[in-house]
C-alpha cells in the first residue's frame, strides 16, 4: 500500500464530491452529548428558572439530533467515497436514506468501541485513583498507572483500527455488529504497519487543512473592519461571522471527507488486492 496514492485518491474525491462535504461535516464535528440536566444547588427543581429548562431541553434535543447525523453520515460517506471510486456519485438524500437503513449497525459499533475505551481508561487510572484517595499507597497506585499506560496507549490505537475498520465491513459488505468486529480483527491482522501509515496521512491531512485557515480569518477580518469602521463593533462581529462560519464549516467538511476518505480507500485497496 502506497499511503501517497492513498492521500491523492482521498483529495479527488474530496474535490469531486463536494456533496460529500455535509456528512463530512458532522463525521469531523463529531456527536453532542445529549442528556443534559439542569439542577439547583439546593436540588429544588421548582427553583430552575423556566428559560433554563427550556435552553437544557433545546440542548438535549441539539445533542441527539447531532449524534444522528453524525451516524448517519459515517455511513454515507463510507458509501460515497466507494461509489466515487466506481465513477459514481452518492446524494444528499440518497446518504442519508443508507445512513438510516445502517443507523443501528454504526450506533453499535460506536457504542462499543466508547464503552471499551472509557473502561480501559478507567482501569488503567483506578490504581492512581486508589492511592490519591488513600485505599493504597499513593506511589504504588501512580506506578501502577504508569506502566499500564503503554499499553493502554497500544490497545486504544488497535481499537481505533477495529473502529473504522468494522465500520466499513458494517457499511459496504453488510456485516451485523459482532461480524463486523470479528472481520474487522482478521483484517487488522497483518497491517498494523499498514493501518499506522493511514493513520499518519489522516494527521497530516489535519496538519496541512491549517494551511487554508488565512483563508477563513482574512476576508472574515475584512469584512469585519470595514463593518466597524461603517457601524461599530456589533455589525464588525455579525459581518465577520456571516464570513468565517460558510468558509469553516466548509473547510471542516472537506477534512472529515479527507480522512474518512484515507481509510474508505485503504480499505477497498486492500480487499481488492486480497480477492
Amino acid at each position: 500500500m502506497n499511503p501517497l496514492d492513498i492521500a491523492k485518491d482521498a483529495l479527488r474525491t474530496v474535490w469531486s464530491q463536494k456533496q460529500l462535504w455535509l456528512f463530512g461535516l458532522f463525521v469531523a464535528a463529531g456527536a453532542g452529548a445529549p442528556g443534559a440536566r439542569a439542577e439547583s444547588a439546593g436540588g429544588n427543581a421548582s427553583a430552575i428558572p423556566a428559560w433554563l429548562v427550556a435552553v437544557a431541553v433545546g440542548a438535549g434535543v441539539l445533542g441527539l439530533v447531532a449524534l444522528a447525523m453524525h451516524v448517519v453520515s459515517e455511513a454515507a460517506l463510507i458509501e460515497g467515497v466507494r461509489r466515487a471510486r466506481d465513477g459514481g456519485r452518492l446524494g444528499i438524500g440518497e446518504g442519508m436514506r443508507l445512513g438510516a437503513r445502517t443507523f443501528w449497525r454504526v450506533l453499535g459499533i460506536k457504542a462499543l468501541v466508547f464503552v471499551a475505551g472509557l473502561a480501559s481508561v478507567v482501569a488503567v487510572a483506578a490504581p492512581a485513583v486508589l492511592g490519591a484517595v488513600g485505599m493504597i499507597p499513593l506511589v504504588a497506585g501512580l506506578v501502577a498507572a504508569g506502566v499500564l499506560a503503554l499499553p493502554l496507549v497500544l490497545w486504544l490505537l488497535t481499537l481505533q483500527f477495529l473502529h473504522v475498520y468494522a465500520l466499513r465491513f458494517a457499511v459496504l459488505e453488510g456485516r451485523g455488529v459482532t461480524a463486523a468486529f470479528r472481520d474487522a480483527r482478521q483484517h487488522l491482522h497483518g497491517r498494523i504497519a499498514d493501518s499506522l501509515k493511514l493513520l499518519v496521512v489522516t494527521f497530516v491531512g489535519r496538519a496541512g487543512a491549517g494551511i487554508f485557515a488565512p483563508a477563513v480569518v482574512l476576508p472574515a477580518a475584512a469584512v469585519g473592519g470595514i463593518a466597524y469602521l461603517v457601524g461599530g463593533l456589533v455589525p464588525a462581529l455579525i459581518g465577520g461571522a456571516i464570513v468565517a462560519v460558510p468558509l469553516a464549516l466548509a473547510l471542516t467538511g472537506a477534512l472529515g471527507t479527507f480522512e474518512s476518505g484515507v481509510w474508505t480507500h485503504g480499505f477497498l485497496d486492500a480487499r481488492s488486492l486480497r480477492a
